[in-house]
């Protein structure tokens, strides 16, 4: 069985074990495209061929493991990491996703005129027993993923959520307003927040999730689409170690980066039918309507992205260098999405030994724990950033590169590379103007 496999720095431990003590493993059994968070940090997805997700050097003491699957109720799971040994747990059998409506347990309320709001239960474990008097909920047992209360009189009411031990929160309630409670047993802590204004009546049901859809497409035109799938934000570790082989030391120094908000990431790589469709014209060598469009120098992809965003009203763009390396490892910190060896490579990415030396049709390769094709390999991705000979001034939440510079950063590897130049952190630099046949581009949205 093989293992999609994520290394973390051991956080502080849990009270009452030593700082000295030797971190242990974190197996995950799942589902392709579950995704597992430990402690909320995000860790890496199952794919159709790895079979989970091993999470490397957590502290030793207790941790919370979530699997998410869309469309379904989050597992939690508690799990106790003893110093070197491997704790396993089996995420399966997952519930469709379902909402409590809580209206003081007692069924719904008149409200006639009164000022009213609803606030909207998340926890962490999602078991717990809420109690918001005066909201008329008492001792309510919460066992799905939300739980609405609904009509709830505008004002501050106290709430009391008790798990593994007990939290205290004034909530404040607005009217025609939602607020979003996440009672968080693992930090000891409760957090609100307040979305916007409820839809009034005979409009969508404000009880239905307030996030952004997993996926979008863009209509270009001519029956012409443009697939998207969401980023989430989160944090990752950028650039290679020393000991990775094919180490480059523009690849460093490493360090850890955060994408603070989520974004949606093409799943391919724009295609000869898009660009056209856009611009009206195809500058290709490899012809093909869906192979990738290349000869296109960063000014064009530009070009391209600020003239389809005129077409469809939405912020098109070039990911930045940080953005696209977090998108191409889904989680992982091996040399590739998928693992270390070369071998595997050809399951993946179009490049020297399997390419017959042209492009191909995106999309004919697996693809990585995002559901991202050709991340590795077909041709080379234009990003937004100036390149920079290394990582040494780089900042660290949200970077956008150099402010100035001389070439713009390539990421991916080609259909002509070695194994080498497709690795998740390798990266090079042409000028803005250069083109080449194995250099096309991939484009953003933001979620927001």
């Amino acid at each position: 069985m093989m293992w999609a496999r994520v290394v973390v720095a051991a956080a502080l431990t849990a009270a009452g074990l030593a700082l000295a003590a030797e971190p242990g493993h974190v197996q995950v059994k799942c589902e392709p495209g579950v995704r597992i968070l430990l402690d909320g940090d995000f860790q890496g997805a199952g794919t159709a061929d790895l079979g989970g997700v091993v999470i490397e050097n957590v502290a030793a003491g207790r941790h919370t493991i979530r699997a998410v699957k869309e469309g379904f109720e989050p597992q939690d799971h508690t799990v106790d990491v003893v110093p070197k040994k491997v704790a396993v747990w089996e995420a399966r059998s997952f519930v469709p996703k379902t909402k409590i409506k809580e209206s003081g347990g007692q069924g719904d309320k008149s409200v006639g005129s009164r000022q009213v709001g609803t606030i909207i239960i998340q926890s962490l474990p999602i078991e717990c027993t809420v109690d918001i008097p005066s909201a008329g909920v008492q001792n309510y047992s919460k066992t799905k993923d939300e739980m609405t209360v609904s009509d709830v009189p505008a004002g501050e009411h106290k709430a009391v959520f008790k798990g593994a031990k007990e939290l205290i929160a004034t909530l404040r309630v607005e009217p025609n307003v939602v607020t979003r409670v996440m009672a968080n047993f693992a930090k000891g802590e409760v957090t609100a927040k307040v979305e916007k204004p409820e839809a009034p009546v005979g409009q969508a049901d404000y009880t239905q999730k307030n996030n952004p859809a997993a996926e979008l497409s863009l209509d270009l035109g001519n029956k012409v689409t443009m697939k998207f799938v969401l980023i989430p934000a989160g944090r990752f570790t950028m650039g290679s170690p020393d000991s990775e082989k094919d180490h480059q030391p523009y690849e460093g120094p490493q360090h850890e980066v955060t994408i603070g908000k989520a974004f949606y990431m093409g799943v391919y790589e724009v295609t000869q039918e898009q660009y056209e469709a856009v611009i009206g014209s195809n500058p290709s060598r490899f012809k093909g309507a869906s192979n990738p469009v290349e000869r296109v120098s960063w000014d064009d992809a530009v070009a391209f992205c600020k003239k389809l965003s005129a077409k469809t009203g939405k912020t098109v763009r070039l990911p930045t260098e940080a953005e696209w390396e977090y998108a191409c490892r889904a989680g992982s910190k091996t040399r590739f999405c998928f693992g270390d060896d070369d071998s595997d490579l050809g399951g993946y990415a179009w490049y020297r030994s399997n390419s017959d030396a042209k492009t191909h049709p995106a999309g004919a390769k697996k693809p990585n724990a995002f559901g991202l094709y050709d991340m590795h390999g077909n041709v080379w991705e234009w990003c937004s950033d100036w390149y920079a000979d290394s990582y040494a001034n780089a900042n660290t939440r949200d970077p956008a590169g150099p402010s100035s510079g001389s070439n713009r950063v390539l990421r991916g590897g080609r259909w002509c590379d070695d194994p080498r130049v497709c690795r998740s952190a390798d990266r090079d630099g042409f000028g803005p103007s250069d083109r080449g046949d194995s250099v096309g581009f991939r484009v953003v949205l933001d979620s927001q």
